[in-house]
């Protein structure tokens, strides 16, 4: 997928909240079964990814899909980093942050399934306590510092 940075590829098209959505709209394209997000894409309506997750915990099986393709790709590059940082934590943020335990246990079983056995132990995978404002928090913060 393109990025709006302008390459192509970037993490950020498929593990952000408008990730997910992009994600739901190209698995439409082939999924057969029932669906209400399906159904919503195909009429053209709007669909964000708070509707994916809700559909997804409610047990909608295209939702749970996407929503797995997403953990699989947030987990597979949460493995990658703890293996080569071995950080004490590894936050997720943003507005995918929303989804809560839902969302960061499926990452985390990838995470599990594809970092070091020594970095499963010893790297968290949590949830940003800020949720969707931290940047804007930390921003402001900083700029307090250096007043």
């Amino acid at each position: 997928f393109a990025c709006t940075c302008g390459n192509h590829g970037c993490l950020e098209t498929v593990t952000s909240a408008t990730g997910v959505v992009r994600l739901a709209r190209k698995f439409a394209e082939e999924y057969e079964g029932s669906s209400q997000i399906k159904a919503s894409i195909d009429n053209g309506d709007e669909v964000t990814s708070k509707d994916i997750f809700i559909a997804a915990e409610a047990g909608d099986a295209f939702a749970l899909s996407v929503v797995d393709k997403f953990a699989y790709y947030l987990g597979f590059a949460c493995a990658n980093l703890g293996s080569t940082l071995n950080p004490a934590a590894i936050v997720i943020g943003g507005g995918v942050s929303a989804a809560g335990e839902f969302l960061r246990s499926k990452v985390e079983t990838y995470f599990q399934k594809y970092s070091f056995s020594t970095v499963r132990d010893s790297t968290k995978i949590k949830l940003a306590e800020l949720g969707n404002d931290a940047g804007i928090i930390g921003a402001a913060s900083l700029a307090l510092k250096f007043k």
